[in-house]
């Protein structure tokens, strides 16, 4: 949406892929127009699941702000791809979803401790070069052994360093390079 999309675009986007779940991710300082295209979601009735570092933050109150039919805090690649697998939603580790009128928050999924077996971003499906002249972000570690008070890293990834190999970052760059970027 960054891009200068907007909320009609984006309906008319889901109208012709017809997918089964809406996931969008949320920053606490665009939550509220985040909240908006989830608003416009629901009036044409798609499934959506929020996450971010908003969600990470407020946790389980997401879903009393916002239409969002469920929410995953912390980190998102397991919690997500079980809820989507169909295991039942009470044994999802960072799910919050709500039953009846109640919202139930999981417990938090442990942080992901072997970062080398995550697969690399599908960053070439994104519209690239409408963001950044060919530059890609490489993330080499999750975390950060500091608590510094102003930052809410630990909402989102804890407080232990979590390093990707030196292998699996060259790898990347490599794999990258190949097709065409050079900017890191």
């Amino acid at each position: 949406m960054r891009l200068g999309y907007d909320t009609p675009y984006l309906l008319g986007k889901l109208e012709k892929f017809k997918p089964d779940y809406v996931c969008i991710t949320s920053v606490a300082m665009e939550h509220q127009s985040v909240y908006d295209i989830i608003a416009a979601m629901k009036e044409k009735g798609y499934k959506v699941i929020i996450g971010g570092p908003h969600v990470s933050s407020i946790k389980k109150r997401v879903l009393s702000e916002c239409k969002a039919d469920f929410a995953v805090k912390g980190e998102g690649e397991e919690p997500i791809v079980k809820f989507l697998a169909g295991e039942p939603l009470g044994q999802i580790k960072g799910l919050i979803w709500k039953e009846g009128e109640n919202v139930v928050e999981n417990p938090d999924n442990p942080f992901l401790k072997q970062l080398d077996e995550m697969p690399f971003p599908a960053f070439e499906i994104f519209e690239l070069d409408k963001y950044m002249d060919k530059k890609l972000p490489i993330i080499t570690s999750r975390s950060c052994p500091y608590r510094c008070t102003f930052c809410s890293i630990n909402l989102t990834m804890g407080f232990g360093f979590r390093p990707r190999s030196a292998e699996s970052v060259v790898n990347e760059l490599e794999h990258w390079h190949k097709m065409g970027y050079i900017y890191f």
